[in-house]
């Protein structure tokens, strides 16, 4: 029934796109209007603080991408954006819709999608509840916005590791705008993005805009079927009708669907066993050899008196791999958003309206191994109210102010299991997996900013957050056995740090120069683990994080506008850490990881942020992130792979020492009717395995550091609006891991990046 609801689904979602592009392709023809080049760097002007401001004159450490410059960089997804800033990372397993950003080492490693992220994400001003709908499609773009540090007076809860603003173009009162961009690239994956501006009266305007990203390959082979894997079928599509009977009032009202039935990326099996099951001796010894160690489901073979898998067949950047071609999204989801602002003689008035429902569905092998020794399908639905109103001064006084009131309802509803037909040696077989959970949030926010003198401003923030959540009805059953380890299961959570906010000095040395210094306090909620719990403990609440910044910084341009040098220093005093305690398990007798609060942590690091236009024609970009994270106190004790009971205290995951960027572009002329732009990129990020306490863990679990390239070119004609585009990613065809992890039932895997890919697109803007 749901694969033909699902069927039905993407047939609409096909018509609509092919509506709009059918719309655009009966529009006029070319303008004939050669891009503009620019001569300085742009001033980007940003809503960070909830109104419209220079970004350098924002004392907010924070990047923010134009539309156009994501487009440049070949950027589909919100989770590709991520090497472009330093110190930001992105936690995610297979491409699962699930992504964790982690920002200056705050981030919660959990692929649960019943969990909020540390990192909120916004989408034009409405908050996203899950982690499963950050996965955003970057399409039809005005700017995206990240800022870093804890943002808990604007936005609130869960932005401890800081907050991204992505806003969508809105319609204009302006002639018809159209444009269509259509690219191909490696493993013949063709994307089609196209938009049109419409004017429908004086007062009433239109923008539709939708993409479909399609492939018939994949840039990985499983050995199971000897087919290549990783299909793309992805389609969003978005309508907003903006309505102004004069000059103030506004409304405007957005609907939104899409869906995503992409295949995902295989793991490749990481050998750790003797034929016996103990750790083979080279993992005992710190070091890998596929030569002489086993995986887990060569373990089970072998007591079935079967032959092991030869690891060694798998490719070293795991193009060919054991794992089941299993791995799969089936997500779906709509929703509608309306926005109203009224103006008054001094005050606006904004009221924002949403509903959303997101249906995430993924099929996951997570043992990497031709069989079913660890198989995850699960269903959840997600469905969010929520309603905002905001009062802020319009005029540019002394004193500016801003007030608002969120009240928002989250219901969660999961449906999981875990094949295990062939792992013997665990003899469950398989497990069933229910719950639901509530989420009610109520809170109250301001800001304040008092401009003392013309170089000095002060800048005030706060927030209260009423919350609470309910778990319901958890039911953990293993049908082999007529087993319930849980059955009609509840817990509740109610929110105990309600307050948030940022106290900031700023001093506007010279015009073209601003330090900043600020205090704030941002916390992520508490809740439940979202997995398999094996008693009741294991879905008692952990209770929210916590995170005291201090921050300094400053931002200024130089050479008429031609050169920006920005930079900060921070410190990080972190509470109640939330994260995962692996314990033996007295049923399965395998280490599994539980949801907990581990301790305290102090963050430390510095930022430097480099633009120089040398020329009309050259420019450079650096950007610089150091980081120091660690977990400084903690009662909590963790089992490491070779069975010890260890202190969590130590390095972080995902916290990087160094984290950068480098861009070089450089523009030109190749005829006198055609030109040139050209971009070269480079990112690297240091070792981030986080704390490794013995040599087996250090063997499968340390992820070494590494450095990608990418190679942009784009050709314009003058005089048309016409743009051709090449690029190749991963220029040097570099190896490298993303993740090693564990099903939880001794089975090791790797996640690699993507291997040197092409791409060319064509756009066309009328």
């Amino acid at each position: 029934m749901k694969s033909h609801q699902k069927r039905l689904s993407k047939m609409r979602l096909g018509i609509r796109l092919t509506i709009v592009v059918s719309l655009l392709a009966t529009m006029p023809g070319f303008a004939q209007i050669a891009p503009a080049r620019s001569t300085s760097i742009q001033e980007v002007v940003v809503t960070a603080q909830k109104r419209e401001q220079p970004i350098q004159s924002v004392g907010i450490t924070l990047s923010a991408f134009s539309g156009d410059e994501l487009e440049s960089f070949r950027r589909g997804s919100l989770s590709e954006i991520t090497d472009l800033v330093s110190n930001t990372l992105l936690f995610e397993d297979y491409g699962s819709g699930l992504p964790t950003w982690i920002i200056r080492g705050v981030g919660l490693q959990d692929f649960n999608a019943n969990n909020t992220p540390t990192a909120a994400i916004y989408i034009d001003e409405v908050y996203q509840t899950s982690a499963a709908m950050g996965e955003v499609g970057l399409f039809d773009i005005d700017r995206v916005e990240i800022l870093k540090g804890p943002q808990g007076g604007l936005y609130g809860r869960n932005t401890s590791g800081g907050a991204i603003n992505v806003l969508t173009l809105q319609p204009q009162f302006d002639d018809h705008q159209a444009y269509l961009n259509l690219s191909y690239s490696s493993w013949q994956r063709i994307e089609l993005e196209a938009a049109s501006n419409f004017k429908l009266t004086d007062n009433l305007a239109l923008r539709l805009a939708g993409k479909h990203q399609t492939s018939s390959d994949g840039w990985q082979r499983s050995l199971v079927n000897d087919q290549t894997y990783g299909e793309l079928d992805r389609s969003d599509i978005r309508a907003t009708l903006l309505f102004e009977p004069n000059e103030n009032i506004s409304l405007k009202l957005k609907v939104y669907a899409g869906e995503d039935n992409s295949e995902l990326i295989l793991g490749r099996s990481v050998g750790a066993y003797a034929s016996n099951g103990d750790l083979c001796s080279a993992v005992q010894q710190g070091f890998r050899d596929e030569s002489t160690c086993l995986d887990w489901g060569s373990v089970n073979r072998l007591a079935n008196a079967d032959s092991a898998f030869d690891l060694s067949l798998q490719a070293v950047n795991a193009e060919t791999v054991l794992s089941n071609p299993v791995n799969q999204n089936d997500h779906d989801y709509h929703g509608i958003n309306a926005e109203l602002s009224v103006n008054f003689e001094s005050i606006t008035l904004t009221s924002i309206s949403v509903f959303e429902k997101f249906d995430y569905g993924v099929f996951l092998d997570l043992d990497a191994s031709n069989g079913e020794f660890g198989h995850r399908p699960s269903s959840s639905d997600i469905e969010v109210w929520s309603q905002e109103f905001r009062l802020s001064s319009t005029e540019d006084r002394v004193f500016q102010w801003l007030a608002g009131l969120v009240i928002s309802n989250d219901y969660f509803s999961e449906e999981r299991s875990f094949l295990l037909g062939d792992n013997l040696l665990i003899g469950l077989n398989r497990g069933d997996l229910s719950y639901r959970q509530t989420t009610q949030s109520r809170a109250l926010y301001g800001q304040f900013n008092f401009q003392a003198n013309e170089n000095f401003s002060v800048n005030l923030d706060f927030r209260y957050t009423d919350e609470s959540k309910k778990y319901r009805g958890g039911t953990f059953f293993v049908p082999s056995f007529s087993l319930f380890f849980i059955q009609g299961a509840s817990s509740d959570y109610e929110l105990d740090d309600n307050f948030s906010g940022k106290a900031q000095l700023n001093w506007q040395a010279q015009d073209d120069i601003l330090f900043y210094g600020s205090v704030s306090k941002g916390f992520k909620s508490g809740g439940f683990y979202g997995g398999f719990p094996f008693n009741l403990e294991e879905i008692l609440p952990y209770k929210e994080e916590s995170i005291l910044a201090y921050e300094l910084g400053f931002k200024s341009n130089f050479l008429d506008g031609n050169l920006l040098l920005n930079g900060a220093v921070f410190f990080y005093d972190y509470k109640d850490v939330q994260g995962f305690v692996s314990e033996t398990n007295v049923i399965t007798m395998t280490v599994i990881d539980r949801l907990a609060n581990q301790g305290n942590a102090e963050h430390q690091g510095l930022e430097l942020e480099l633009e120089w236009m040398a020329n009309n024609d050259l420019y450079f970009a650096l950007n610089l992130g150091y980081l120091d994270a660690r977990i400084t106190e903690s009662s909590q004790l963790t089992t490491n792979i070779s069975g010890d009971m260890v202190s969590l205290v130590g390095k972080r995951a995902y916290a990087p020492n160094w984290n950068n960027n480098f861009l070089i572009g450089f523009n030109g002329n190749i005829t006198d009717s055609w030109r040139f732009k050209s971009m070269f990129e480079y990112h690297y990020r240091s070792e981030f395995s986080g704390n490794l306490t013995s040599l087996a863990d250090q063997a499968i679990l340390k992820l070494p550091g590494y450095g990608l390239s990418n190679l942009y070119l784009s050709l314009i004609p003058d005089g048309k609006n016409l743009e051709l585009s090449f690029w190749v990613k991963n220029l040097t065809d570099k190896n490298y891991r993303t993740r090693t992890k564990s099903d939880g039932l001794l089975s090791y895997m790797d996640i690699f990046g993507e291997p040197r890919s092409y791409g060319a697109s064509i756009k066309l803007s009328w």
